[in-house]
């Protein structure tokens, strides 16, 4: 067999790979992820411990998500050459940065205002990306005594989330329920390598 013989079928061989890699990966259900730091944590543990690449071991995943985002942070995000097919799941975690600024600042906040906000930052993702099947994150209660007055607004917040989702038939992540030891945090309020395991394993758990 000559040497030239031997380099064309090397050549198809890793072609042959190529092709099924591709078709492999384009075959597994597309994750588009909206939002802040609980999904886009990075800056805090392990790039490779992050919900992101815990995903990416069974979906086909795109992080839009940014550290610090606020609801009005997620137009930016929408606003890219992402498509989102019939068989895709939006995640989305935002709003905690919204009260926890405002509360910290001003003691109080209108989470009616807010919450009227969310809903048309949420009618907008779904236009954008002509989607329905969507997972929305509730806001978790970190037992930090720094953000104690912040959690009575956390908790309304929640009660109104769970409503709107259950009327509207959108699932929703309980987050604030299993999210509650310290080891689950990092930076006070940020998910740690434990809670992220604990976010993407509920996840999964979904029919996304």
């Amino acid at each position: 067999m000559s040497s030239i013989f031997k380099l064309s079928l090397l050549i198809i061989f890793l072609l042959i790979i190529r092709v099924n890699l591709h078709e492999g990966l384009s075959q597994r259900k597309k994750i588009i992820l909206l939002g802040d730091s609980i999904i886009e944590n990075r800056n805090y543990i392990d790039e490779n411990k992050t919900l992101t690449s815990i995903l990416k071991h069974k979906y086909n995943v795109l992080n839009l998500a940014e550290d610090g985002a606020r609801i009005n942070s997620i137009n930016k995000q929408v606003n890219t050459r992402a498509t989102c097919d019939t068989d895709c799941t939006i995640i989305i975690s935002v709003g905690g940065n919204d009260i926890l600024e405002t509360v910290m600042e001003f003691n109080t906040i209108d989470l009616n205002k807010l919450f009227n906000r969310y809903i048309t930052m949420l009618n907008h993702v779904m236009k954008v990306f002509n989607s329905k099947n969507i997972v929305l994150f509730n806001i978790y209660e970190p037992p930090s005594y720094i953000i104690r007055n912040v959690i009575p607004f956390v908790k309304q917040w929640n009660k109104k989330l769970k409503s709107f989702c259950s009327d509207q038939n959108i699932k929703m992540l309980d987050i604030a329920e299993f999210m509650n030891e310290e080891s689950d945090f990092v930076n006070i309020i940020e998910p740690s390598e434990q809670g992220t395991k604990k976010i993407a394993l509920h996840l999964l758990k979904l029919k996304l």
